[in-house]
């Protein structure tokens, strides 16, 4: 049976537990930076098959949500209430994170406390087993001279830092979130780094997770488990390109050489992109496809 959005079910929930497993890697890493400096951390929370994940409320949605809930399992009236109290108590705007494949009784307990979705973004995928990534460049041919190589983090940890922050700066993000974003994917075992050269100099980077692919983040309220195609899944995040060296290409290249290099590693890759954003446009380019809408709701 295939979702709306053009994958099957079984697939798309893989794909959901994977970006799932990612924010929890994204907030416990977290939670470490923030305790090396006695600061206040995070709270991660299992409940109706997925999480809640708590940091600081000046962070937002990117840090602070309700995801993979309604895959696994449905969420009762009990859970949304407590769900609830939970971003009361951290005086935290809620934001559910919903995949299309979410239960549809879910959506309708939140449509009758007065939530809406306001937003969504698109989870897009390539099945390694299937398709073999092209080489990079990008064969709309825009700059023939882009290398990509992996990031030494002894030598340059501070350098990713930089690069990243600077990439996203015009986006509108606080520069203390920015800047927390790219030091928790340099904190990250999983993660691999990137940049991008443009005629030798630097022009972006990029990271790269591997997620081994759990049975569930709940397993005590599992009730249904599909054919597991694939075991392991590497997500492509934080891609950045410095405003100099923006139409030239680099985005496209780093998320083509990171599809190569997962070759033999994983066994799909996935990439999650607002579906207007140049991201999903390039994503689209390599090969990748869309697997399903995850829509944003909050009151």
């Amino acid at each position: 049976m295939a979702t709306e959005t053009g994958c099957t079910n079984g697939v798309a929930l893989l794909l959901e537990l994977a970006d799932t497993q990612h924010i929890l890697h994204q907030v416990e890493a977290y939670d470490t930076l923030q305790k090396e400096t006695d600061s206040p951390g995070a709270t991660i929370t299992p409940i109706a098959g997925g999480l809640i994940v708590l940091t600081n409320p000046e962070y937002g949605q990117k840090l602070n949500r309700a995801v993979g809930l309604g895959v696994t399992r449905s969420a009762t009236d009990n859970d949304l209430n407590n769900i609830e109290s939970l971003f009361e108590q951290a005086q935290t705007a809620i934001s559910f994170h919903l995949a299309g494949l979410a239960r549809d009784d879910l959506k309708q307990r939140l449509a009758a406390k007065g939530y809406v979705a306001n937003g969504s973004v698109n989870v897009y995928y390539m099945d390694l087993n299937e398709t073999i990534p092209g080489p990079h460049p990008d064969p709309d041919g825009r700059h023939p001279n882009i290398v990509i190589e992996e990031v030494d983090r002894t030598a340059n940890a501070e350098l990713f830092h930089d690069v990243s922050v600077e990439g996203f700066r015009s986006g509108g993000r606080s520069p203390e979130l920015l800047s927390h974003l790219a030091e928790l994917a340099l904190r990250r075992d999983d993660t691999k780094l990137f940049f991008a050269y443009v005629d030798g100099k630097l022009a972006g980077s990029a990271a790269m997770a591997t997620l081994e692919v759990p049975d569930s983040l709940d397993s005590s309220t599992r009730t249904d488990r599909p054919t597991q195609p694939f075991t392991t899944i590497t997500q492509l995040y934080l891609d950045s390109t410095l405003p100099e060296f923006r139409g030239q290409g680099v985005h496209a290249a780093l998320i083509r050489e990171r599809l190569r290099l997962a070759q033999g590693h994983a066994s799909a890759v996935m990439l999650v992109a607002r579906s207007a954003s140049g991201s999903a446009r390039n994503a689209l380019r390599a090969g990748m496809k869309l697997a399903y809408e995850k829509q944003i709701f909050s009151r």
